[in-house]
């Protein structure tokens, strides 16, 4: 009779344990497959357009700077030759002092 006890507590375990595993298994695809509610759904919507937007101004803002980058690049290109210039009107101002100078 105990041998016989055994045996369907045996089996009632056995069964636990797949029971169980079936139960974990779902719970684990139930998971995976979490649906969002409509709200969750409506706030991960606003919150995606919200980047985006976000994301347009900063590409935009990118663009600005590459803009303002060009043109300050350009300015300094300006000045520089500016500067040349001058450095070469001042040599030859020299160059001239330097002879009056020397012939007087």
């Amino acid at each position: 009779r105990l041998q016989g006890r055994l045996s369907d507590v045996e089996e009632e375990r056995k069964y636990l344990m797949e029971e169980n595993g079936r139960l974990r298994g779902e719970l684990v695809q139930q998971q995976s497959q979490r649906v969002c509610t409509p709200d969750q759904m409506e706030k991960c919507l606003m919150r995606i357009e919200e980047l985006e937007e976000r994301n347009a101004r900063l590409e935009e803002d990118l663009r600005s700077e590459t803009r303002r980058k060009a043109s300050m690049s350009e300015h300094m290109s300006l000045l520089k030759r500016d500067l040349e210039q001058s450095c070469e009107e001042k040599s030859a101002l020299v160059e001239s002092l330097h002879n009056v100078h020397t012939q007087l």
